[in-house]
């Protein structure tokens, strides 16, 4: 078994690494598309070299409307002639050892993370044992400390231009270069947004007025994407056990309350409350799920997605939750290594399996709500959690597969 090579960057704020500085109108390091004379700054430090382990943890829990949490990446380091140890100032990272450089980790040629320190953590064993773990977040954890000062939103203005605005407020200030940015379907109101109001808690109630997602991509973009982009029918990777497609060591199922509702209720900030039952519901199968406080234009758009919510999860059917499996390139090839690495949070997975080879093998479609990079030394594993996809299998009109009346796929709001 062979485990991708990795690069883990650290941008320490030292000297440029590895090459000279450009210098304007010098006739040799002035010279432009030089690989030797770079502008000023730092150019990274890869410490993969020393790495033990690579964890990358990104995504949130598969229930409802759970907020994607800001991504994690922690990283073991030897430490044994205390490289990384902020105490030692005669070491060579001596004052650059500080919480919010810029880490980014790479697997293959594949940005898996992209974030900032957040802790420095270090452990020394009486044996001569030294571990330095370098603790790292994304950019939702950047935006998580940032507070408003008081403002009121723009009426009428979409989720997407809501999400943009806040962005570019004074008080968060962030780069239109590190953002991708959907339009949005729903309208939001003027609402009033008092001081010291966080700016993470905000975009994600907008983005659960929506119904659409907000998180830090795998590489450093804070991204919002509206629910007509999640309304996918292309799978970006599929797993089957036959090793026609990518193969599978584990696979959990589960079927639970955290997606079975009969009855929704949505209220907009200074709305009416807008229910929607099924019918199908006795008094005894009336399961109800609520949200509040969404910053919705009007009480149409709440009861839309009431009745769209009730609709796409009072099934109750069991659904596929996890899946994992091995970065192998002695398995997969190249394309399928590129495919794994690169799955991104939303994308879309199709997995084919019979539980213990008993009867027909069923295809399965679910959404990435979650990533999990496990690596050590000859070894690197990648865990899926998956959510519900039927809500982003909309009816569309020719579609021989998704165009069926009265078939899986679902009128959308």
């Amino acid at each position: 078994m062979a485990a991708p090579t990795y690069q883990v960057i650290v941008y320490f704020g030292t000297s440029t690494t590895g090459a000279g500085s450009f210098i304007l109108d010098h006739p040799t390091a002035g010279l432009l598309d030089s690989v030797s004379y770079l502008l000023g700054g730092d150019t990274g430090t890869d410490v993969a070299s020393d790495a033990i382990s690579i964890k990358v943890n990104r995504g949130r829990s598969s229930q409802i409307f759970s907020a994607f949490n800001a991504g994690t990446a922690t990283v073991q380091l030897n430490n044994e002639d205390r490289t990384y140890d902020p105490l030692y100032t005669a070491g060579p990272l001596a004052g650059n050892l500080k919480p919010g450089k810029r880490v980014t980790v790479i697997a293959s040629g594949v940005t898996i993370f992209d974030g900032r320190i957040a802790d420095w953590q270090l452990a020394f064993d009486v044996n001569g044992r030294s571990v330095a773990t370098m603790v790292c977040e994304d950019a939702l954890a950047t935006l998580a400390r940032k507070q408003f000062a008081a403002w009121t939103g723009t009426a009428s203005e979409t989720s997407g231009g809501r999400v943009t605005s806040v962005l570019n407020r004074a008080e968060v200030s962030w780069s239109g270069a590190a953002r991708a940015i959907d339009t949005g379907r729903s309208t939001m109101q003027a609402d009033s947004i008092s001081a010291g109001t966080n700016a993470l808690n905000y975009l994600q109630t907008v983005a659960r007025a929506e119904n659409g997602a907000l998180f830090a991509s795998r590489t450093g973009l804070v991204t919002f994407k509206d629910r007509s982009s999640l309304f996918t029918s292309t799978a970006t990777v599929q797993f089957d056990a036959t090793n026609t497609n990518i193969p599978f060591q584990t696979v959990g199922v589960t079927s639970g309350m955290d997606t079975y509702y009969t009855r929704v209720q949505v209220t907009r900030t200074g709305g009416t409350t807008q229910a929607y039952q099924m019918a199908s519901a006795t008094t005894d199968d009336i399961v109800s799920l609520s949200l509040d406080g969404l910053p919705l234009a009007d009480d149409t758009q709440a009861y839309e997605m009431a009745s769209y919510l009730a609709n796409v999860y009072s099934s109750g059917d069991a659904r596929i939750s996890s899946v994992g499996t091995s970065v192998d390139d002695q398995i997969l090839t190249t394309t399928e290594i590129n495919q794994l690495l690169s799955t991104e949070l939303t994308d879309l997975i199709t997995l084919t399996w019979a539980p213990n080879n008993v009867g027909t093998p069923v295809a399965y479609t679910a959404i990435v709500d979650g990533i999990t990079h496990d690596a050590f030394p000859g070894r690197h594993t990648v865990t899926l959690q998956l959510g519900p996809a039927t809500s982003r299998q909309p009816f569309t009109l020719d579609s021989a597969t998704f165009g069926l009346l009265d078939g899986t796929s679902l009128l959308v709001f």
